[in-house]
């Protein structure tokens, strides 16, 4: 049975008179008696139709997919008959139980900032697992554990049940690089000192939405901004930000030069 149990699958071999056409019915139900042929509770709810032609030897193998019609119940058991060219029918073939078959569900896309450079050491939520892989150990590719680049990366779930059914199915995980953070800003000058965390190579400042002309300061952690406080009005408070190469920007930081 597919998933949610919207079609089942149904395989077998039909014996009767060689070369002939047989008309091979499938029926559901939810029950089914001691002897394996008849339902019990209540009525058989009739799945589909198909037409099967024996070979000489009066045998035809068949495989059918078919869907469930509204009413039929979820799980359950199956059976068949089959009716010649001059109308006779056979009796019901013994009936089998379903076969749910594996569900897989995956946790929803993930999203996560970078710890590095690198990206993020990302440990996935577990799957759900259901039907004949109920238990069964689920495999994430990329594995659960590893480290992501910055970007989208679409992980894979896979799991196999004891009798070789499987399942998969797929989410996302976003690695966003981590936005820098401005400590303090002061005046060099004409220049503005920006100091902080997490700038990179590539990071600009930018005053009130414009971009600054920038160069690294005596450390890692401070920018300047060439004649970026001449450029801010007396009086005026401006929002200072530094964005990374990555896009990644800080928070807006409030200056004032004095009037």
């Amino acid at each position: 049975m597919t998933p949610a149990a919207a079609s089942v699958t149904i395989s077998g071999t039909l014996r009767a008179t060689p070369n002939a056409l047989m008309t091979v019915q499938f029926f559901i139900g939810a029950g089914c008696s001691g002897s394996g042929d008849e339902f019990l509770g209540s009525l058989p709810v009739l799945l589909g139709t198909s037409n099967v032609t024996t070979d000489s030897g009066g045998e035809a193998a068949f495989s059918v997919t078919l869907t469930l019609p509204v009413g039929a119940p979820p799980a359950g058991f199956v059976n068949a008959s089959a009716t010649n060219p001059n109308g006779s029918t056979s009796s019901f073939a013994q009936c089998t139980a379903i076969n749910a078959g594996c569900t897989l569900t995956c946790p929803p896309n993930q999203t996560v900032i970078a710890t590095s450079s690198a990206g993020a050491v990302v440990n996935y939520p577990p799957a759900t697992v259901g039907g004949d892989c109920g238990g069964a150990p689920v495999t994430f590719t990329p594995p659960s554990g590893s480290t992501l680049p910055i970007g989208t990366t679409r992980v894979t779930a896979t799991v196999t049940g004891p009798e070789g059914d499987s399942a998969t199915c797929s989410f996302t995980v976003t690695v966003t690089a981590a936005a820098p953070t401005i400590t303090s800003v002061q005046r060099s000058g004409k220049d503005l000192l920006v100091t902080g965390t997490g700038f990179d190579q590539g990071a600009v400042i930018v005053v009130d939405g414009v971009d600054q002309k920038t160069s690294a300061g005596d450390s890692g952690n401070t920018l300047i901004g060439k004649k970026s406080f001449v450029a801010i009005d007396p009086g005026h408070t401006a929002t200072v930000q530094v964005r990374n190469a990555s896009g990644a920007i800080s928070p807006g930081f409030s200056f004032t030069r004095p009037g």
